[in-house]
């Protein structure tokens, strides 16, 4: 635990004196301290979506995965990593976005599984790594398991092979034109 503790304060230095788009100290207490749905899942602006520089909400999201270690069900740390990973990648610091991507993998999904969460993994990952077979494949892997347009990582899987050539922040939107 004493080892959590140094990391964590560590996380508190580097984020908080970083650059003028960090989180004060005071604000950065407060967003660690908040539960996993008003931290991560209050759309549009709450919780850590409130930080606009891309860099320092990472560093946010990755501090708020070691401080609340304990507390995270499984999912919700793959939830927290992966969107580290998007906004790391939205920051075109690529190899940071792959590493935290590559720790939102879903170990216990099924076969059967309609949502191909690892397929969507897999083919972000490909995408940052410049592999579009790879890509491709996933994509069609989501889409024979779910057709529908209502699939919307299938989308943005459609969206990354569209825009193949141009950043993860471009090829993300879905109106993005190659």
């Amino acid at each position: 635990m004493k080892y959590f503790a140094q990391i964590f304060n560590f996380m508190i230095a580097a984020v908080c004196h970083a650059s003028p788009g960090a989180p004060d100290p005071s604000e950065f207490q407060a967003l660690m301290k908040l539960d996993y749905v008003a931290f991560d899942q209050t759309l549009p602006n709450g919780g850590w979506r409130a930080i606009v520089d891309k860099v320092e909400a990472g560093k946010v999201l990755d501090a708020y995965h070691v401080h609340n270690l304990d507390t995270l069900a499984p999912w919700q740390a793959r939830v927290i990593y992966w969107h580290a990973g998007q906004v790391y990648a939205m920051a075109d610091l690529n190899d940071l976005g792959i590493a935290r991507f590559e720790k939102s993998y879903n170990p216990a999904e099924k076969s059967d599984e309609k949502s191909k969460w690892n397929a969507y993994v897999r083919g972000t990952i490909a995408f940052l790594k410049h592999d579009r077979s790879i890509l491709q494949a996933a994509r069609d892997e989501m889409y024979s398991a779910d057709p529908s347009d209502e699939n919307i990582n299938r989308k943005v899987l459609d969206s990354l092979l569209r825009c193949f050539n141009k950043p993860y922040r471009d090829a993300y939107d879905p109106d993005c034109k190659p």
